[in-house]
This record gives C-alpha cells, structure tokens and sequence, in this order.
C-alpha cells in the first residue's frame, strides 16, 4: 500500500452519478417515484456521496495525511 504522501491529489471530471440504464438503479428510482420521492435526490445522490467519500478516503487515509480534492463539471 502507498502512503499518502505520494499520493496528493485526486481529480474527479464528472460528479460519480450511476448509469439510469442500470435496471437495479432503475428499479430503485421508479419506486422511489411511486412513493412520492425524488429520485435524484432519495436514490441517485446518496450513490455519489458514498462514491466521493471513498475517493477521499484513498486520498486521505490517516489523521496526518493532506490532499486536494478537484471536482469538474460543465
């Protein structure tokens, strides 16, 4: 395992939002619907969070580490 020192910055080109084609997500997010939810909200962004907190977690992985988190989108 690399320490965090050689490992400095983590750049994201788009927010990790999974594909609405995934039948499982899909599913997920017209049940969501049906009970009066949102789905990018209830469903899609829960996803994302978890997704960012596990790239910033192998970026930062000890009290004494830094880095730099780059997030791109149009």
């Amino acid at each position: 395992m690399l320490k965090a020192m050689f490992f400095l910055a983590s750049l994201s080109i788009d927010y990790p939002l999974r594909s609405p084609d995934e039948p499982l997500l899909r599913a997920r997010m017209q049940d969501c619907q049906l009970q009066g939810g949102n789905a990018f909200y209830d469903v899609q962004l829960p996803y994302a969070v978890l997704n960012l907190k596990q790239g910033v977690g192998r970026l930062v992985r000890d009290v004494n580490d830094s880095g730099v988190i780059i997030i791109c989108d149009n």
